[in-house]
């Protein structure tokens, strides 16, 4: 079911965009106004030069010491996003600058890069338009020596898993696209570790979902399947709702799997105890959840939807 945005969500957005824009402005900041700007002792000093600040003209004003800024808080951004222009705004903004500036570029996870498939996919709309955008970045995220972000887990897992149901809700039913466009996502990986395993399912579950006769990816690791340990029940509360937490995706590529590929004992134990966790936390299955919003993003999108974002987002 949907939910409309709340005054919460709304202020939790906030937060996270001071606290990256500030993170932006510093490593914008050139090397050489930095210890003037960021260093409380030398407050008079800046002041009586008489800077301005070249984005806005306006005098240069001390600023306080930059604190550590949690990578959390980038998820916290993009889940809270009320529409797709916000998050494509900081893309933009935070790729236009030098790949010399390594802890801005730095600051970007394959992490970070699963929650933007995965929202635009679910939540905010305009799957295409990020897929493009991250295809297009990868040279840059080369340059800055960041481009370890496009790996099999987090990036071609979820490219895969959003491609699926992409086909899935617009009905689209050609083997040689689909097959063209997987071949695309795997020549982007860098970090061609198969961890997990899934990859291999999900790759299985496109083919048979476009009836494509021969997948060739060239280099593509076969792996044993690694699914989370399934946990007692009987553990408390908090830690039942970490595990929900931490598996979440994992849990969304396993239900993909199990709906769309072949059945699998694993998948299937693994899927049947999320779904009992969620049940006994009383949480809504966020596999459903998702699926149903991305449905009326297709018809219309909606700029004030929100299904429930990654547990990660709302610590910041």
């Amino acid at each position: 079911m949907l939910r409309f945005t709340s005054r919460r969500c709304l202020s939790s957005f906030q937060v996270a965009d001071e606290k990256l824009g500030e993170l932006y402005k510093y490593h914008a900041t050139s090397a050489a106004l930095k210890p003037l700007i960021y260093r409380p002792k030398n407050a008079n000093i800046l002041l009586a030069k008489d800077l301005k600040d070249p984005e806005t003209n306006a005098p240069l004003k001390p600023r306080p010491p930059l604190k550590p800024l949690s990578r959390s808080v980038l998820n916290t951004y993009i889940w809270k996003s009320q529409d797709a222009t916000q998050l494509i705004s900081l893309l933009k903004k935070w790729t236009s600058i030098t790949t010399r500036k390594r802890g801005l570029w730095g600051f970007f996870t394959a992490d970070h890069v699963q929650n933007i498939l995965i929202a635009s996919m679910f939540k905010l709309g305009k799957f295409s338009y990020f897929v493009k955008e991250l295809y297009d970045l990868k040279p840059r995220f080369i340059e800055a020596k960041n481009d370890g972000i496009y790996d099999v887990e987090h990036f071609f897992n979820s490219m895969v898993m959003c491609q699926i149901h992409r086909n899935a809700l617009g009905n689209f039913q050609d083997a040689a696209i689909a097959n063209k466009k997987l071949i695309n996502a795997w020549n982007h990986v860098s970090v061609r570790e198969n961890k997990s395993g899934l990859a291999n399912l999900l790759v299985k579950a496109l083919q048979k979902q476009q009836g494509i006769d021969n997948v060739q990816l060239e280099g593509f690791p076969s792996a044993d399947l690694q699914l989370p340990p399934l946990v007692e029940e009987a553990r408390s509360q908090g830690k039942l709702a970490a595990y929900l937490s931490k598996n979440r995706f994992t849990y969304l590529m396993a239900r993909t799997v199990l709906e769309f590929g072949e059945s699998n004992s694993e998948i299937l134990a693994f899927v049947e105890k999320y779904k009992s966790i969620s049940s006994k936390l009383q949480r809504p299955d966020v596999y459903e959840e998702y699926v149903s919003n991305a449905k009326q993003l297709l018809n219309k999108p909606i700029a004030s939807a929100n299904v429930e974002p990654h547990p990660e987002a709302e610590s910041s």
